[in-house]
């Protein structure tokens, strides 16, 4: 049985919510078709929610938490896990699908190369503008002594 968190003396109050007042608000911030549960992101993707928050950890599946404090709360949509599962290639084995990606290090790896190269090309326009420039301020200078 539960502890009152009434005061002594003060009348209890019968509550009965209207079935308006059960039904989540739905606010223009929020997606549509909106699922709020990791019950309900489960039995919509039709997997377990381990299986989901690890995946959520690994692969980046998509889903929201509108308070960062509160790691129970997530919020996420149709759409998203849609998206999400169309873009994300299956390996099929006797064991059941399994998801690949490549990993976060190959990601930057990658990242970090094309850095590089733009780097580098940056690096020689910047230099052919300096020369430019110097053969511009020489000329200028030739030009006045003339």
């Amino acid at each position: 049985m539960r502890k009152s968190t009434a005061k002594p003396g003060s009348p209890r109050l019968p509550i009965k919510l209207s079935e308006a007042a059960k039904k989540r608000p739905q606010s223009a911030s929020l997606p549509i078709g909106a699922l709020y549960t990791w019950k309900e992101i489960s039995e919509y993707a039709g997997r377990g929610i381990r299986t989901l928050q690890r995946w959520e950890h690994e692969f980046g599946f998509p889903v929201q938490r509108p308070d960062p404090r509160n790691k129970s709360a997530v919020v996420s949509s149709r759409r998203e896990i849609d998206e999400w599962f169309r873009t994300r290639p299956l390996l099929s084995t006797m064991s059941g699908p399994k998801v690949l990606r490549d990993s976060p290090a190959k990601d930057l790896t990658a990242n970090a190369h094309r850095l590089e190269i733009e780097a580098r090309r940056l690096l020689n326009c910047s230099m052919q503008m300096n020369e430019n420039l110097r053969k511009a301020i020489d000329l200028a200078k030739r030009r006045r002594s003339s």
